[in-house]
Parts: structure tokens; C-alpha cells; sequence
């Protein structure tokens, strides 16, 4: 009986293959490499429609994967076999088709092996007659066979037996169906078990260094109650240690078993009981009906107060909405005096100089409540400005000097540099020399350039392994179907962006040339340097757990849940440093998720960024070398003045950044 089905290998994840990994069949060829199942792990197995091939195996698994599907998507370097007809045909994924690979199928077996797909007249332990191999199945580098019987042929039920002789799986009679399947897993999953409990053993006897002589001894037998007498020397004893729920309750009398209900009895009365219950409550203490009343009135208030809320007309309400405006206004302080009363059931209200009614328009309500607003600031100079900061509690040493440093640096901006010098009152710490404020505003801008600079490195570095890693598995234009991404991708928006990416870019030579020679169609290692740093984070979140399992634990041996929140950590921190914003007392929207082995706690302030930036650098050397020099000296010549807890650097943070 001839079972149609497929098998999906795909280069094991380990950095010994990383050079096989991707590859293309004539790169394997011109190195003098060769397709061996050994460099190979199988990541699914599952039935096939009749005649179906390759390419319509590959679309569909990539439509719709599999819950038992454990790789990445199908690509470059992976492997088909197909078992159709009886025949069993392996097929290598290049990148632009199949290519069939007889060697893949040679397994080196033991020297033992005696069955093959050409076995007959072979006799099985304990079953009558002969067998032959009728058909094979390939799971986990090993063939598991299915035998018919010769004489009887199909009247017999099969039998599976591994490559050795076992037998797998007796009374099989629907080939290799989902059963025969899963009793060759549990079978392999059993001599994993044993194998690795005999190495345990061997590992026990090698540390203790002592055998066991003499005699085995026996394991004692179970005994009965009747047989415990012996041992416990009363058979009551003996139940009770069968019996009893706690070895305290053992006390020579079976007494402690739950009571059984007498279904004979009467049944008690549910009012009754409650009856007597609400006696009970009534009667402890003299302050329990007063308080029972006095909750009876609560509620009665409560009801009342609800039904009156419920009587205010239209009028009234207005007259509430237009007494709070009232209030506003004298509030915010606007110099109009009240001239006329109020009246709260006219159509007329009276602020000042300003006349509300109440059947206004909506676009007459919007004019009017712009009243209510604070008057808009006047410009100041900067001798103003300069003032305002001396007001503000800060010791100026020279005027010209600290106009000449607001001319370069807005004084809103400037402003924001103050923070950590303001009390909870709103008031500012005295004797704060302005000097440190410029200092503090020169490292930020400072340190905000050497971050900038070395971001740039891991971005690149990003963008090409991603570009490289989709366009090996999913092709050129495979980042164009949305098969190839997760449900939570909006590939209708992705597309707009991309769109809009190549219109802000279409008197390039680079989009000039594509839309020339090759119908504005782009390769993924081109448009991806259109792509932002968030494009970048989102392209990578949007990919199937599969690819993102692959590129997390290839490229930096992390968790998928890790990398997308170094990436969105990242780009937040990018974006801070390409529009000159403020780094210094800032707090992140984002919190980075750590490994458990760096042993951090991580927060919003800037440290915990650099520290996203140390696990993305892709150079370690120069990092060590470089950047973390660099940053050093920056705090080195600024620490008189800034104040490390601002930017969240704990104490040791030099050797948590260099480990």
C-alpha cells in the first residue's frame, strides 16, 4: 500500500553549517560540496495530494504552515522528498527551481542494517512466513519500512519494522496513515529515553566506583492487610494504614472516614434555615437593627437624590454650564467687568463685555469659548530672556556672554534643561551657576553625535541581513506577497509605504534605472535602502515566528521577544538623535527587554538605550575599542557638572557596557 506524503529538511542550526546554509546548488558544486542528509534536520512530515509537486508543496506550506511545521520558511538550501506511487524522490530548492538529488537519499546505516526497499523473504520474530518491503517512510535521517506478508499479501494486516528488524507498529492496515506515524515517534522518543537513562547508569557507576556483588537483592513484595498482621501485629491496624487519609488519624479504630448521608432522612426546610439565620443576626447586639435602618434610609436618600437629578429641565442645566464659564473668566483673570447680572432662566447671559446665548450655533460656541483662553505670550528679547532666567534663580556671571549662547540655542529649547534644578513647588534650587546649564547642554549634543554615528553601523548592518536572509528565502520579490508574513502585517499599508518610499525617491538614477530596465520592479537589496530604521523593526515583526526565530538566534543568539524590543528601543533612540533631541533627564516611551544573563534591570532613561546599542553592534572588537572609549571620555570631562543618575548610568555602568 503506497502512502503519498512529504518530508521538509532543512540545514540544521548550528554555526558549523552556516556555510552550506543559503547556498545555492551550483555554489555547493564549484566548492566541491555535496547535499548530505547529516548537514540536514526535518522540520515537517505530512500527507500530500497525488502528483502534486514541488513548487505546489512549497506554495502551500508558505500560504498556510502547518502547526507541526518547526523551520522557516521554505527556501534556498532546504529539501523536499516526496514519496508518490511508491517512489521516493528527493529535491533540492534552488533559487530558481528544483533540482533532484539522488545522493541525498543514501543514509550511511550501521553494518548490521538488513532491510531495504528491495528486502524479501524476510522472516520476522514470533510471526509466521515471509515478508517483503512494500513500501519506506523517512523520518529523522532513518527508513522505517512496511512489511506484507507474501503469501497472504493484503488479507494480512502490515507490520512496520525499523531499519535493525524491530518491530515498530503490529496489525497496521492503512499504510503510513497519522497512527503509524505517531507510533514511530513514540518509538524513537522511547530509545532516546533508553539510551539516555543507560548512559545516566554508566554515568552513576563511574562516580561512585563500586558494583554491586553478591546477591541481587529483591525488591519485597506488596502485602495484603490480612498479610500485615505480621508486621504491624493487628489486622484492624493493617486496614486502617490502607484506609485512613493521614498516618496521624491510625488510631485502632476505623473512625475517621467521612460520614454517608442517610437518604432516608427528612429534608430541611432552605427558608427555614434562612429564617433562622436572620434571627440569629438579629439578636447580637442591641446596634444591629439601628444600623439596618439606617442603611434602609441611606438607600432611600440615594433613590430620592437619583430622581430628582432626573427633573433638572433643559434650562437649568444650561444656566450650570454657563455659571462655570462664568467662573473661567474670572479665573483666568480677564480685565472686562461683570456689567450685568446673570439671569439663569433667560435666553441671555452677560460675562463682562461678552454676550453668550444659549440657542447659539456650534461655530458661535467655538468663537465665543476662545474667550475663555489665556492671552498669547509677546516675544522676548534676549537681555528679556537673560532676565527671565535670573528670576528663575541661576547665577549669570556675564549678560553678553549668555546672550551670545541663546542666539545659538532657542530659549524654549534651552528651557527643558532646567528640569532637573526645579522643585516640586515649581520653583527652581538656588545658586545654580547658568555655566552648568551650558555645560550639560554641550554633552547632550555631544553625546547625542557619537550615538548617531554608531547607530548608523547597526542599522546598515540590519538592513543588510535582512535584505540578504528574505531575498535567499523568499526570493527577490517574495517581500511583495504577503504569504510570507504574520496575521497582525497589514500588507495593503505596507505596500502604500513602499510606494511612497520609491515617489520621494523617483529622481534617483537608482528608481530611474528599475523602472526603465525591469518595469519598476525593485529586489528587496534595493528597496530596502529606502526602508527607515522603523520600517526595518516593523518589516522584521510583521515576518512568519518561523524567520523570526531565525534571524533573532542567527544573528544575535537572542529571543524573538528580545530583538523586537531592542529594534523599537532602538529606532525611538535613532530618531532622538537624527532630530536633535533632547537625551539628557529624558525618559523613553519604550522598555527594553534583557536576557536574563546580563543580571540588569532595565529602565527609561538613556543607559539602558546605550545598552540596547552595545547587544545590536555587530562589531564587538570595535565597540570594546571604539565606542565604549569614546563614551568615556565624553562622561570623564563633563562629570563635575551632569549627574549620572539623569541619564540612568548606575555606578558600575562602565563594566556592564565593556562585559
Amino acid at each position: 500500500m503506497s502512502t503519498s506524503q512529504c518530508a521538509v529538511y532543512q540545514v540544521k542550526d548550528t554555526p558549523e553549517y552556516r556555510d552550506v546554509r543559503f547556498r545555492s546548488y551550483e555554489k555547493l558544486k564549484s566548492e566541491g560540496r555535496t547535499v548530505q542528509i547529516e548537514n540536514y534536520q526535518q522540520v515537517y512530515i505530512g500527507r500530500i495530494q497525488p502528483g502534486e509537486t514541488p513548487a505546489d508543496i512549497k506554495l502551500r506550506l508558505q500560504k498556510q504552515r502547518p502547526k507541526n511545521f518547526k523551520g522557516h520558511s521554505i527556501g534556498c538550501s532546504d529539501v523536499i522528498i516526496i514519496t508518490d506511487d511508491g517512489k521516493t524522490t528527493a529535491y533540492y530548492v534552488n533559487k530558481d527551481g528544483f533540482i533532484i538529488i539522488p545522493e541525498f537519499l543514501t543514509i550511511k546505516s550501521s553494518s548490521d542494517t538488513r532491510l531495504s526497499i528491495d528486502t524479501t523473504g524476510y522472516e520476522i520474530e514470533g510471526k509466521k512466513g515471509t515478508w517483503l518491503a512494500q513500501d519506506y517512510i523517512l523520518m529523522n535521517e532513518k527508513k522505517w519500512f512496511l512489511m506484507e506478508h507474501e503469501e497472504y499479501g493484503t488479507r494480512a494486516a502490515y507490520v512496520i519494522l525499523s531499519e535493525e528488524g524491530t518491530v515498530v507498529m503490529n496489525d497496521c492496515y492503512n499504510g503510513f496513515d497519522e497512527e503509524a506515524r505517531r507510533n514511530i515517534q513514540n518509538f524513537m522518543q522511547q530509545q532516546a529515553e533508553q539510551a539516555q537513562q543507560k548512559q545516566q547508569e554508566m554515568q552513576a557507576q563511574a562516580q561512585t566506583g563500586q558494583t554491586q556483588s553478591g546477591e541481587t537483592q529483591k525488591k519485597k513484595p506488596e502485602l495484603a492487610n490480612w498479610q500485615k498482621v505480621m508486621d504491624n501485629g493487628e489486622y484492624l491496624r493493617s486496614a486502617e494504614m490502607a484506609e485512613e487519609a493521614n498516618y496521624n488519624m491510625i488510631d485502632g479504630l476505623m473512625n475517621n472516614t467521612p460520614k454517608k448521608k442517610d437518604k432516608n432522612a427528612p429534608r430541611r426546610s432552605v427558608l427555614k434555615r434562612l429564617r433562622n439565620h436572620q434571627k440569629k443576626i438579629a439578636s447580637q447586639g442591641k446596634g444591629q437593627p439601628q444600623q439596618q435602618k439606617a442603611m434602609e434610609e441611606e438607600m432611600e436618600r440615594k433613590k430620592k437624590y437619583k430622581n430628582f437629578a432626573g427633573i433638572f429641565d433643559d434650562k437649568i442645566k444650561k444656566w450650570l454650564i454657563f455659571s462655570l464659564k462664568y467662573h473661567i473668566i474670572i479665573l483666568t483673570g480677564l480685565p472686562a467687568p461683570l456689567t450685568q447680572v446673570m439671569c439663569p432662566m433667560g435666553r441671555h447671559f452677560i460675562f463682562g463685555e461678552i454676550m453668550v446665548n444659549t440657542s447659539e450655533t456650534k461655530n458661535e460656541k467655538l468663537k465665543n469659548n476662545e474667550a475663555t483662553v489665556q492671552v498669547m505670550k509677546k516675544p522676548k528679547t534676549f537681555a528679556q530672556q537673560v532676565e527671565i532666567i535670573k528670576e528663575k534663580g541661576f547665577i549669570i556671571d556675564n549678560d553678553t556672554e549668555c546672550i551670545g549662547f541663546l542666539k545659538q540655542a532657542n530659549y524654549y529649547r534651552l528651557s527643558a534643561y532646567f528640569l532637573p534644578f526645579r522643585k516640586k513647588d515649581g520653583t527652581y534650587f538656588s545658586n545654580i551657576n547658568f555655566h552648568r546649564i551650558q555645560r550639560i547642554y554641550e554633552f547632550d549634543s555631544r553625546l547625542r553625535g557619537v550615538l548617531f554615528n554608531y547607530i548608523e553601523k547597526v542599522e546598515l548592518y540590519l538592513r543588510t541581513q535582512l535584505a540578504y536572509y528574505s531575498g535567499h528565502v523568499h526570493g527577490a520579490l517574495g517581500y511583495m506577497d504577503g504569504v510570507i508574513y504574520n496575521d497582525r502585517h497589514n500588507h495593503e499599508k505596507f505596500v502604500k509605504l513602499l510606494n511612497v518610499c520609491i515617489e520621494e525617491n523617483k529622481s534617483t538614477s537608482v528608481v530611474q534605472h528599475h523602472k526603465e530596465k525591469y518595469g519598476g520592479n525593485f529586489p528587496i537589496w534595493v528597496i530596502v535602502e529606502f526602508f527607515s530604521m522603523g520600517m526595518l523593526s516593523y518589516f522584521y515583526a510583521d515576518l512568519q515566528s518561523g524567520d523570526q526565530k531565525y534571524l533573532a538566534k542567527e544573528l544575535y543568539g537572542t529571543s524573538v521577544a528580545c530583538l523586537k524590543s531592542w529594534l523599537r528601543c532602538i529606532t525611538d533612540l535613532r530618531n532622538r538623535c537624527a532630530h536633535y533631541s533632547r537625551l539628557y533627564y529624558w525618559s523613553f516611551p519604550a522598555l527594553p527587554k534583557m536576557p536574563r544573563e546580563l543580571e540588569t534591570s532595565p529602565n527609561r532613561k538613556l543607559f539602558s538605550q546605550i545598552l540596547v546599542l552595545k547587544l545590536l553592534y555587530p562589531d564587538k572588537k570595535e565597540w570594546l575599542n571604539k565606542v565604549l572609549i569614546e563614551l568615556k571620555a565624553i562622561v570623564e570631562e563633563y562629570e563635575n557638572d551632569i549627574s549620572l543618575r539623569h541619564i540612568g548610568f548606575p555606578e558600575d555602568w562602565y563594566e556592564q557596557l565593556e562585559k
